[in-house]
């Protein structure tokens, strides 16, 4: 559609389409249709993603003061004060994109330890009658595999190690406030 003009407009290029099939109306209605997109999805973000901060801050693993639950509407708002500050502070300082590869990246690894649980659980536990068992063997998990380690080897070498840095990080941590917390898991 945009054709050579793709080049000089890739900063909105569903903008420019627009503005090309519906003039400056289409543009400006691209803009307010993305925005407020966003803005539902952050805000939605916003209030749900501290509610998984609460059971950790509970069990002592992060500060408890970010369990503190609001007194009229039962909410997380310590934890989500906190989220909302950091997310705009990391947009801010445009520390953002990188902390997107690396959320995605962490989330490849969370998917590689449910693949890999799979196959353990498939061979490990006897299976009670009449209980669901995925159709595949275990075809579906070594897929998922091998999709997460391709996934995973087209990170560059700086993001490998802000992965691994990230992780030392969490145990290191961890194993501090265990100190601290014994009964911690």
């Amino acid at each position: 559609m945009l054709g050579g003009e793709l080049a000089r407009r890739s900063e909105a290029p569903l903008g420019a389409v627009a503005e090309r099939l519906f003039g400056p109306v289409g543009w400006q209605l691209i803009v307010v249709c993305t925005a407020l997109a966003i803005f539902g999805t952050l805000a939605g973000d916003i209030l749900a993603s501290p509610r998984a901060v609460l059971p950790i801050a509970e069990r002592g693993v992060l500060p408890r003061v970010l369990a503190r639950v609001h007194p009229r509407f039962h909410t997380p708002h310590v934890a989500i004060v906190a989220y909302a500050g950091l997310g705009c502070l990391f947009a801010v300082t445009g520390a953002f994109e990188p902390l997107a590869v690396l959320a995605s990246a962490s989330l490849l690894l969370v998917y590689l330890v449910v693949c890999l649980a799979a196959l353990k659980l498939r061979r490990a536990r006897p299976r009670p009658p009449g209980a669901f068992r995925a159709p595949g063997g275990p075809l579906v998990p070594l897929l998922g595999l091998a999709t997460v380690l391709w996934l995973l080897a087209q990170s560059r070498l700086v993001e490998i190690i802000a992965i691994l840095a990230v992780a030392a990080i969490a145990v290191v941590y961890y194993r501090i406030r265990r100190q601290f917390v014994p009964d911690l898991i």
